[in-house]
């Protein structure tokens, strides 16, 4: 790529300024622009960067044109064919070509070498200031052209790399304030093992007290446990009372009801047939005569069929009553049961008395 032509449309203290560098002859293609003071050679090589790299946000050389106002133009021979760019102060398509159309910036940046601005303004834009910093960066072998040189000297290839992959791989071991490299998660991790251990960490005394305070937990268990069997044990027993409240109060009842009924007397056979069990005592006079006299009935039939109905025996036995006086057999409708059964109670006392007047058990 070759410079042709420069014009600083609006640029500095510029206005429509051309430098022309005519086109390449066989003779040395070398320019010297020289002037005064202040005269504007800082101001040209500013222009040819605007050119290439673009306008900066904070722009230094807007004192007399306006930001936005600023121009710079050029014709540049690539590959022997001139093309003409100019540079606007722009955030996009600041890069057009004569017509106005936009124009993408690797169409001027590819053919830069790619040097960016800062390595172009060390190698290309040589002033007071530069010299003295790149000479600074070449001793201490600090930036891209510093390192190149260096390790150019010095006879050491590929010195750039080696040092990127070093400084890498110490920031991500270590870097001020960061919180993602190695000695920060083992820091991290320091700190909650310590926590840990403070959190976990027990006295004499604490360990003491602690034990203390278990002896003292299992036997309030143990007491507890006692008192919920003792609570378990009353618990139980009231509510067997409670369950057996209805059937006292049947009792209590059916008592009140044969109140009236105990000064009767009773013939010798019910009083001898009195149940015994706790369980049927408040039961109904009238139901146990019943079942009393069902009882008996019973009995006498197995006695008849179990009887033989001839025989010496009987014989003998009838011989044996003959001398014997008749006992009469009372009626079975005068028991106090049998008037129960038949629904009257008037005829209920009679049947009592009679039984009573009768005497003995019937036959």
């Amino acid at each position: 790529m070759r410079l042709r032509r420069l014009c600083l449309d609006r640029f500095g203290h510029f206005t429509g300024r051309d430098f022309d560098f005519g086109t390449a002859g066989d003779g040395a293609d070398f320019h010297i622009i020289h002037g005064p003071n202040e005269a504007g050679k800082t101001t040209a090589m500013e222009g040819a960067l605007r050119l290439f790299y673009g306008f900066p946000h904070r722009e230094s050389y807007d004192f007399k044109h306006q930001r936005k106002n600023l121009r710079v133009s050029a014709v540049v021979e690539i590959e022997g064919a001139p093309r003409h760019f100019t540079r606007l102060p722009l955030r996009s398509g600041a890069l057009v070509d004569e017509t106005g159309t936009a124009l993408p910036e690797a169409a001027l940046a590819a053919h830069l070498g790619g040097l960016g601005e800062e390595d172009y303004r060390n190698l290309l834009c040589l002033d007071d200031d530069t010299i003295e910093r790149g000479g600074e960066e070449i001793a201490q072998a600090r930036g891209d052209i510093g390192r190149l040189l260096f390790s150019a000297a010095a006879g050491v290839a590929d010195l750039s790399t080696a040092l990127d992959a070093v400084r890498d791989e110490a920031t991500a071991i270590w870097r001020k304030s960061a919180s993602k490299t190695r000695v920060a998660g083992l820091k991290r991790a320091l700190t909650d093992v310590e926590k840990a251990i403070r959190e976990g960490d027990v006295s004499a005394s604490a360990w003491r007290k602690l034990k203390k305070a278990l002896a003292a937990a299992r036997d309030a268990e143990a007491g507890a446990r006692a008192a919920r069997d003792r609570l378990q044990a009353r618990a139980a027993t009231l509510d067997a009372e409670r369950r057996a409240l209805p059937q006292i109060a049947e009792i209590d009842a059916l008592a009140a009801r044969i109140a009236p009924l105990d000064g009767l007397s009773r013939p010798a056979r019910f009083r001898s047939r009195e149940p015994c069990c706790p369980c049927r005592r408040g039961k109904p006079r009238a139901q146990r005569y019943r079942a009393t006299d069902r009882r008996d009935r019973y009995a006498d039939r197995r006695a008849r069929r179990a009887r033989p109905r001839a025989g010496p025996a009987r014989a003998g036995r009838e011989a044996r009553c003959a001398g014997r006086p008749a006992q009469p057999r009372r009626d079975r409708r005068s028991r106090p049961c049998t008037a129960a059964r038949s629904g009257g109670r008037g005829r209920r006392g009679d049947g009592a008395r009679s039984a009573r007047s009768g005497g003995g058990r019937g036959h």
